[in-house]
């Protein structure tokens, strides 16, 4: 394992399955169960909607949708 860059935040982390440091990932994993509560009760709510009501980032909505956790 080596050292690498965190794409989200640019801090140097040691390489780990999730390519993100330990910091951006737990964030990431915190909008990602923010997104996941809200669409329990608006389905059919649209990327723009989701955004707007979590706040999480519409990249991130997108990288779960693109993993298939949606």
């Amino acid at each position: 394992m080596g050292l690498k860059n965190c794409p989200e935040c640019g801090r140097l982390f040691v390489e780990n399955p999730s390519g993100m440091c330990p910091a951006c990932y737990e964030k990431v994993e915190e909008d990602e169960l923010k997104v996941v509560e809200y669409l329990r009760d608006t389905r059919k709510a649209s990327l723009k909607e989701i955004h707007e009501a979590t706040g999480v980032k519409e990249g991130i909505i997108m990288r779960m949708i693109k993993r298939g956790r949606l």
